[in-house]
């Protein structure tokens, strides 16, 4: 019980700091930079990609498995939630007012516990 509470605080202190990064860099392109909601996004999300990769493989999960393997499946369960935050964004852009900020929040907060249970169940998971 205690090593799932502590698993599930150090995945939120990763997932904070990538969400921090996403939610940073997507609203400054899409209000400073005028970038359209697809490319900010796609921008934002490679680079909170590495924040949430490195954080996850090396403090998270600890898996110690293989670092390539590990990265694809990475990659594989994050594409999932980039289309379906891509999606949410740009939904919200086009069929509501809401600010540019808002939209941008609501697109990233999506993403958390889709993200932990296929972490956790498949990407990082160990061979115990």
């Amino acid at each position: 019980m205690l090593r799932e509470a502590l698993l599930g605080l150090r995945f939120g202190i990763v997932g904070v700091a990538a969400s921090l990064t996403h939610f940073a860099v997507l609203t400054a392109l899409l209000s400073l930079a005028k970038a359209g909601p697809v490319l900010a996004n796609t921008c934002a999300y490679a680079l909170a990609l590495g924040v949430s990769f490195t954080g996850h493989h090396f403090w998270t999960f600890r898996t110690g498995g293989p670092l390539v393997r590990s990265f694809l499946r990475f990659l594989g369960a994050s594409g999932g939630a980039y289309v379906v935050s891509t999606l949410v964004l740009v939904a919200l852009l086009r069929a509501t007012a809401l600010p540019d900020a808002m939209a941008a929040l609501l697109a990233v907060a999506v993403m958390p516990l889709v993200t932990f249970l296929a972490h956790r169940f498949w990407v990082f998971r160990r061979r115990d």
